[in-house]
């Protein structure tokens, strides 16, 4: 295997299908070329494909399925019981009780040496008051021309060459720069640099 420079993982079965890529954290210096001051400007780790999710193949996209569906005609006789008013009232019995356990066990729980630990749910509520948090996307990268930072178009899908780790849009870089047609371009645009995508001409 020492002659192999890149594999791919596809699913070959009619009853299975991709259904998406699993990421996993990869030191790329381990998969890619790279000098001494490359390596230490790169993230020690990046996010890269680690496997595939498989579901049940379906052109369709229904996951579960059952046999046909058989119609028959049902007699039946419906008795109806009033017990409202005793459900009700059961009802208000055990959420009383269960606001008053409630209230007792917060009030004796709240003064107690386990909420004065430091891995309570008190003391991290002291840390974090507020319920409403930022949630930040995977920084994305693209690959595009240095002339004007343009995004590349990937030939096959006709999709921007914009990717979720760094290492994968350099190693497709170096895949579409390998290619002679490309040759051109990349003169004409003053060569291809991967670049994150909030700095990328869409």
């Amino acid at each position: 295997m020492r002659d192999a420079k890149r594999f791919e993982l596809k699913v070959k079965s009619n009853q299975l299908t991709k259904a998406k890529d699993t990421w996993e954290s990869f030191a790329p210096a381990q998969f890619q070329e790279m000098d001494d001051t490359r390596k230490l400007s790169r993230p020690g780790y990046e996010p890269q494909h680690g496997g595939l999710d498989i579901s049940i193949a379906d052109d369709k996209g229904i996951q579960l399925r059952t046999g046909p569906a058989v119609k028959r005609s049902v007699g039946y006789e419906e008795i109806t019981i009033d017990t409202e008013y005793r459900r009700q009232k059961e009802r208000r019995e055990a959420e009383d009780a269960a606001r008053t356990s409630s209230f007792m066990f917060s009030h004796f729980h709240s003064g107690g040496s386990i909420a004065q630990s430091a891995l309570s749910y008190r003391t991290l509520r002291q840390a974090q008051p507020f319920e409403d948090k930022i949630s930040i996307q995977r920084e994305a990268y693209s690959v595009v021309f240095m002339s004007n930072n343009e995004v590349l178009i990937q030939p096959v899908t006709n999709k921007p060459a914009t990717f979720e780790s760094e290492a994968i849009a350099r190693d497709y870089m170096h895949r579409w720069s390998a290619e002679p047609e490309n040759q051109s371009t990349i003169r004409k645009n003053g060569g291809v640099q991967v670049i994150p995508k909030c700095e990328a001409v869409v």
